[in-house]
């Protein structure tokens, strides 16, 4: 299962969604569970962080636990409810890890309703960080009781088996609470709890010597969380603070905000932060203290997420004189919320000068690897074109390309290292034609794959939209926040003749916004293929500029045997390849042919050229050929032709007067086998 239903959308359908909205919250219903309480308006349905709950009987968690409510179910008929409605997204799930991971959580969030229940004094939570009651209420902000003993005796109680309990690492040695006179603050993810911290108070026992304490990590219960990480869902600005309550102050104020565990991002967490806020505006509020130290771990991310693409600056807070140091929270209490709208508006984006660095400097910053997609020639982050000439097969090529970037399954000899969503930009066929086509392609239809976007030019143009086009400004900047908003990591523009029209193609001048955008895509992870033409003498058409900042460049040529009713039978020759030159054998000249099978469904057959040019040698030298016209049918050297003889005569393929000996045919039938997409030759 990849994903959860919405909360919101399963509340409606059951008749339980409170009709009072405020803020993120719906709030003042009746509990589903059917009991009687004060008025009926017991009952809150948060949308930011996927909960609810019930003040009166203490129900609540994520939207499974609201269905269970409301069905009087268990877990299993749950789950087969959620199915038979279309609520579920994803391709399957271990029920029994899952239900693992939900006991735990469901433990973890047990206990956040047991400890926001003795908090009995919230006077110093809203005096000193300026939280409100609701806020309170909503994040169940708690206390842990003195008594070490009571959350064992209250999660036995509500029918928790000790084994369990013992899992989420709230229990000592002696089963005694971890936690103990301190303020609970639960990590929210998905509507259940999944991490705790507490936070020292004059009752904290004095063997505690910690301000904070971490719940333990055990395999189960791990700190990769972020505080507040529901509430930048679909939200395009991200405010990042620097400790929870500050966090927790911002979300008050409706601010989409995130907080690191720590009081910075560890180098760890750098790749999921990056993918939680790419294309998306972040802030970053550190503490203004005298030592500095929250600035310079915000400077840190901030070089880091710069490095990466994405918008970022920092909100500095104005420290009064005499102060050692104001956050977020205090800065909010004291001066409002319009001021530091106020600041936001007045921040000024790092320059170059703030990210200049020296070599030392920059050889250390920690960019995240680049990830291979089809190993060993297309890679994260690249641009890359394939020509051909008119015909030749290049759009069934690159769905071949698609198939594999997708599904994960292997192209020919090579491997696919990272299935990525990707998206397809067909700028000439009618849709009819293009569905067609990828009907064919059984792999695309395989549960599991990553998303296959079909951007049809044609079907747009037949709803009134403009063309694509990739010479419009306008154009390009719509397609960037498409790409971005779907997480594509790889797109292809089929192709440049009916994508770029009217440009001269000769003209370096006219291509280049098209290739600064190609850039500015590489720059935020995102790869590019463009299909094009080849001209007269075999080179792509156009401008030599075109090729200037690619990375792979692949022409499929047609070869010499080739007669139109083999349909796409190519060559692939890579023209250019930045890649390492351990593996540029793997990307010796390759011969594609899309046949098909029993059921009318495209396979690809492959076969390295230089193997299939020895087994046609052998063939033809036994058949009494002459060396020259081996090489004229083959078009081949002939100086090529006797290195082959002279090789397989050595090796015992064939006798010197040109026959293949049993050795030879057993080679000969080997090779020509062609293999499948995906099988080794």
């Amino acid at each position: 299962m990849t994903e959860k239903p919405d909360i919101i959308q399963v509340a409606q359908a059951l008749n339980c969604l409170p009709e009072k909205k405020s803020g993120n919250r719906y709030q003042g219903g009746s509990c589903p569970a059917g009991h009687e309480s004060k008025h009926g308006r017991c009952w809150t349905v948060y949308e930011d962080t996927q909960s609810c709950y019930c003040y009166d009987c203490h129900i609540g968690g994520d939207v499974f636990e609201l269905i269970k409510a409301a069905l009087k179910c268990d877990f299993k008929d749950t789950l087969h409810w959620a199915e038979e409605n279309g609520l579920l997204s994803g391709n399957g799930y271990n029920e029994a890890h899952y239900q693992e991971l939900r006991k735990v959580h469901q433990i973890l969030t047990d206990t956040a309703i047991f400890f926001h229940s003795n908090l009995k004094d919230s006077s110093h939570l809203k005096q000193h960080y300026g939280l409100s009651e609701e806020t309170i209420q909503q994040y169940l902000i708690g206390f842990a009781p003195l008594d070490k003993h009571a959350l064992k005796k209250h999660l036995e109680d509500k029918g928790h088996d000790i084994a369990d309990i013992r899992k989420t690492g709230l229990l000592g040695k002696y089963d005694d609470s971890f936690f103990q006179g301190q303020y609970i603050l639960p990590y929210w993810h998905n509507g259940l709890v999944k991490y705790f911290i507490g936070r020292q108070t004059p009752e904290t026992p004095d063997w505690k010597h910690s301000k904070y304490d971490k719940l333990p990590v055990y395999d189960i219960v791990n700190n990769d969380v972020f505080y507040g990480e529901d509430s930048i869902r679909g939200k395009d600005v991200v405010y990042v603070t620097e400790g929870v309550t500050d966090c927790l102050a911002a979300l008050q104020h409706s601010l989409p905000s995130i907080s690191p565990v720590t009081t910075q991002f560890r180098k760890a967490d750098h790749p999921k932060l990056l993918s939680l806020v790419k294309g998306k505006s972040v802030f970053l509020i550190p503490d203004n203290e005298e030592n500095e130290a929250g600035m310079k771990g915000a400077q840190e991310t901030l070089a880091f997420l710069k490095n990466n693409g994405v918008e970022v600056c920092i909100i500095t807070l104005p420290r009064p004189a005499g102060q050692e140091k104001i956050d977020f929270n205090e800065y909010v209490r004291d001066q409002g919320i319009k001021a530091f709208h106020r600041l936001v508006e007045q921040q000024t984006p790092p320059g170059i000068a703030d990210l200049i660095c020296d070599v030392s400097q920059f050889i250390s910053i920690e960019f995240p690897e680049k990830q291979n997609i089809i190993h060993p020639w297309l890679s994260e982050s690249s641009i890359d074109m394939v020509y051909g000439p008119r015909g030749v097969g290049k759009t069934m090529f690159i769905f071949g390309v698609l198939c594999a970037a997708t599904t994960g399954e292997p192209f020919g000899a090579w491997q696919v290292n990272t299935p990525v969503p990707s998206l397809y930009l067909d700028g000439e066929m009618a849709p009819q034609d293009t569905q067609n086509r990828l009907n064919r392609f059984p792999s695309l239809k395989k549960p599991g794959r990553q998303p296959l976007i079909i951007y049809c030019d044609a079907q747009m143009n037949q709803h009134g939209l403009p063309r694509a086009n990739l010479l419009d400004d306008e154009w390009r900047k719509r397609m960037k926040q498409i790409l971005l908003a779907n997480d594509i990591k790889l797109w292809v523009a089929d192709n440049i003749a009916s994508l770029a029209p009217g440009t001269d193609e000769n003209s370096k001048q006219e291509w280049d916004p098209v290739n600064q955008w190609f850039l500015e895509l590489r720059f935020a992870g995102i790869t590019t293929i463009f299909l094009h033409h080849a001209n007269k003498d075999g080179g792509q058409r156009g401008t030599s500029g075109r090729e200037d900042n690619i990375d792979i460049s692949i022409l499929l040529d047609k070869p010499k045997t080739y007669v139109p009713e083999d349909g796409a039978r190519f060559v692939v020759k890579f023209q250019k390849a930045r890649i390492e030159q351990k593996y540029l054998s793997l990307i010796t000249d390759t011969e594609f042919s899309l046949e098909t099978d029993e059921k009318d469904n495209y396979l690809w057959t492959y076969g390295m050229v230089k193997k299939q040019h020895k087994t046609q040698v052998l063939t033809m030298l036994d058949e009494g050929m002459k060396a020259r016209d081996v090489a004229m049918e083959l078009g081949i050297n002939e100086s090529r032709v006797s290195q082959i003889k002279s090789e397989a005569i050595k090796d015992g393929l064939i006798t010197e007067k040109g026959k293949i000996t049993p050795s030879g045919l057993h080679y000969v039938q080997k090779t020509k086998v062609r293999a499948k997409v995906g099988a080794k030759i």
